[in-house]
């Protein structure tokens, strides 16, 4: 039988999204904050490529255009294709992965249908809260992040890839790894011991996608609003996602909203 889904609960959320927040090395900071943060898969974040998987508002005409925030900065959305060509290495062949089955690019694994997905400026940390109205407004400074790390546009400056040519799902998991253990959360999670680790936080990639869908259930997104973002099939496979929520807090009233 497989493992659970163990997304971040409210109390080791905040510790790891402020350890994300402080990385010096800018790819694992992109990896920290983006996936909590949208709940893609890892093997989409190996794939991502700045001038076709974020742009901007669509006007009457179906046309993008740059989107202002408070600040005057552009805000852009992530673009989940249902397929892509693989652009992963430097010489534009499909990588290993997508090679599997006579694959000639990048398909998602949730591609039943694209989906853009809005990058948050600032996020809801309800860690010190004892009911589901306690919490304090934080900056996250995704939108930023995004469009000084990736090349947007061809008269763009930035990565076109993640750490500029894409990486390996193993890189990704290590990223994670690496911010759970400096912001120590095995206290919660529990820990496990790793040949090449050590005693480690048990925490896997896929959890993030867990810890996405946690965050938006406790910002009262509707179900069917929910699994727009995230690309779930039905709306029954949050629940697992609502249960793990349900169990932070004693609010009777946010109990009857789950």
């Amino acid at each position: 039988m497989g493992r659970s889904n163990k997304g971040l609960k409210r109390t080791t959320l905040s510790p790891f999204i402020e350890t994300a927040k402080s990385q010096s090395n800018e790819d694992k900071k992109l990896a920290g904050l983006l996936l909590p943060f949208t709940g893609i898969r890892s093997d989409v974040f190996c794939h991502l490529h700045g001038p076709t998987c974020f742009n901007y508002e669509r006007n009457e005409d179906d046309e993008l255009v740059p989107r202002k925030g408070d600040d005057g900065t552009r805000i852009p959305k992530l673009k989940v294709h249902k397929s892509a060509p693989c652009r992963k290495g430097d010489d534009y062949k499909p990588c290993g992965d997508c090679r599997r089955g006579d694959r000639e690019q990048f398909e998602a694994k949730y591609g039943h249908h694209e989906r853009e997905i809005p990058l948050p400026s600032t996020w809801k940390d309800w860690s010190e809260g004892e009911t589901h109205d306690d919490f304090v407004k934080k900056e996250l400074g995704l939108p930023e992040l995004v469009e000084n790390y990736f090349k947007l546009d061809e008269d763009d400056y930035g990565k076109e890839m993640v750490a500029g040519d894409g990486v390996s799902e193993n890189q990704v998991r290590n990223w994670i790894k690496d911010i759970a253990d400096e912001a120590g959360i095995g206290y919660e999670r529990g820990t496990v011991i790793e040949q090449k680790r050590g005693e480690t936080v048990e925490i896997h990639t896929h959890d993030m996608r867990g810890t996405y869908c946690m965050i938006l259930i406790r910002n009262n997104y509707h179900r069917t609003k929910i699994t727009s973002y995230t690309g779930h099939k039905h709306v029954s496979s949050l629940s697992p996602y609502e249960k793990r929520v349900a169990e932070e807090t004693d609010d009777i009233n946010y109990l009857d909203h789950i």
